[in-house]
């Protein structure tokens, strides 16, 4: 009887450990680790005077950007939080072009694991500004501007308030809002390319 229970002790536990195995093994393959964030971070802050300036050109990836007007500024400001993998890869101008501030900003990095790089940034201006606005991804905050607006943004909710007037155009389901507008309002969706 003692060669019996022995034995069958040994059996269970062996099959226990291997239903336990296969579990853990099934739970990795179904349920992977969430991506990494960029291991990299940075702030970098820019500016460039305003006085014969009533325009900013804004081209930008992914991140949350927040853009300020504010009555009394005399110069376009721009605070960056980066996040990224390589320093040599990241893209970020503020200039004078044609009569208006643009900035662009980006990554040229294509090769990661884990979470694409990305930036938040504030953006301050005179509240006198227009705005030209294109995103990739993330959440959008704009006010204060006396100008027209325009959005050109890939994913991510948008709060627009106490603007001239703006156009809104998004390719997501992000949330749209917008209040105190003193003008024009037109928002539309653009569908995913194929």
């Amino acid at each position: 009887m003692n060669d019996f229970a022995t034995w069958f002790s040994s059996g269970l536990s062996t099959w226990v450990g291997t239903l336990l195995g296969s579990a853990s093994l099934f739970l990795a393959v179904s349920f992977p680790l969430a991506a990494q964030q960029p291991p990299h971070t940075t702030e970098r802050t820019l500016y460039l005077a305003s006085a014969d300036l009533d325009h900013i050109h804004s081209r930008l990836g992914d991140g949350q950007l927040t853009l300020i007007g504010e009555p009394d500024r005399e110069q376009v400001e721009v605070q960056a939080t980066l996040y990224y993998y390589a320093e040599e890869s990241i893209l970020l101008s503020l200039e004078q072009l044609n009569g208006e501030a643009r900035l662009e900003g980006g990554f040229i990095e294509s090769n990661y694991t884990g979470l694409a790089p990305y930036m938040d940034v504030v953006i301050r201006v005179p509240s006198s500004f227009s705005a030209a606005v294109r995103h990739g991804n993330g959440n959008l905050f704009i006010q204060d501007l006396t100008g027209m607006v325009s959005i050109e943004s890939g994913s991510g909710d948008i709060d627009v308030s106490n603007v001239g007037g703006v156009r809104i155009e998004h390719s997501s389901g992000g949330k749209v809002s917008t209040q105190s507008i003193q003008g024009p309002v037109r928002i539309s969706q653009r569908r995913a390319q194929p």
